[in-house]
This record gives structure tokens, C-alpha cells and sequence, in this order.
């Protein structure tokens, strides 16, 4: 039987982040001030679409998608992952035990979204687009590997 080999989540990010701050600007069209208009169910419903871009079944983890969802949730808040469990589980019945594993996840992936922008901020701007660091790897790197990368670049 092969032995699974084990990513070292820091090492990656570490890399990517060394090879994207030499990168110039790139163009990017998103502004969240276009979104200050929209009313409590189009931000629902803006941050259920963009999650499910990012996480949802057949994505394929645009970063992109990622960046603005770490946007909305630092705007929104915590009562993302509320808006997101609803609109995903709505016709859904089930236990209080399942109900609790789902919005742990939703809010593991809202953690994720937040590292990437906080990465994506720290290069010039729009240059997270050139990114190919998996989704996955924002979503699993222990807390304190993020913490440690998050105090090496300051």
C-alpha cells in the first residue's frame, strides 16, 4: 500500500506568497462599494452564490471567487455563515449534530476565505489572481502554521 504523502500547508503558501510580491499590479474590477446598495436579501443571497463558486459541488475553487468571499464575510461578519447554512440547508431535516458539523465546515471555509484575502492584501494589488495555491490549503493549514506565517511577514 503507498503512503500518503503529507503537505507542509505553511511551505506552500510560504512559496507562492515569496514568488507573487515580486509580481506588478494587475487590474481588478471588483470594488465592494458596488454592493452598498444592495439590500439584506441580495447580500444574502451574494454570499450563498459566491460561497457556492468557491465551495460548493463541481467548483472549482476560483480564487477570485475566494477573494471577494473573504471580502463579504469581513464586511458581513459571522452572520455569513448563518446566511449561507440557511439558504444551503433549507430543505434539508436534520439533527441538531448534523446541523452543528455543517456550520463548523461553513465556518472553516469562511476562515479560509479570510487567510486568502489576508494574503491577497499583502501583494500588490490584484496580483492573487495569479495565484495557483489549491483552495484546500487555506482551508487546512493549522492555526498556529497561519499565525507563524502571518508574524514572519511582519
Amino acid at each position: 500500500m503507498k503512503k500518503k504523502k503529507k503537505i507542509d500547508y505553511l511551505k506552500q503558501i510560504e512559496a507562492s506568497f515569496q514568488f507573487l510580491r515580486t509580481q506588478e499590479s494587475i487590474y481588478d474590477d471588483f470594488n465592494f462599494d458596488d454592493y452598498d446598495c444592495y439590500g439584506l436579501n441580495q447580500k444574502k443571497r451574494l454570499i450563498y452564490k459566491t460561497y457556492s463558486e468557491c465551495f460548493g459541488s463541481g467548483s472549482r475553487g476560483n480564487l477570485t471567487n475566494l477573494y471577494r468571499l473573504g471580502i463579504f464575510y469581513r464586511n458581513f461578519g459571522d452572520v455569513s455563515n448563518t446566511y449561507i447554512f440557511n439558504e444551503k440547508y433549507k430543505d434539508e431535516n436534520m439533527s441538531s449534530e448534523d446541523k452543528r458539523r455543517k456550520k463548523s465546515e461553513i465556518a472553516k471555509n469562511l476562515i479560509a476565505a479570510e487567510r486568502f484575502r489576508t494574503f491577497s492584501e499583502m501583494l500588490n494589488a490584484g496580483v492573487y489572481q495569479l495565484s495557483d495555491i489549491p483552495v484546500t490549503y487555506f482551508v487546512k493549514i493549522k492555526k498556529d502554521d497561519w499565525h507563524m506565517f502571518m508574524v514572519e511577514l511582519k
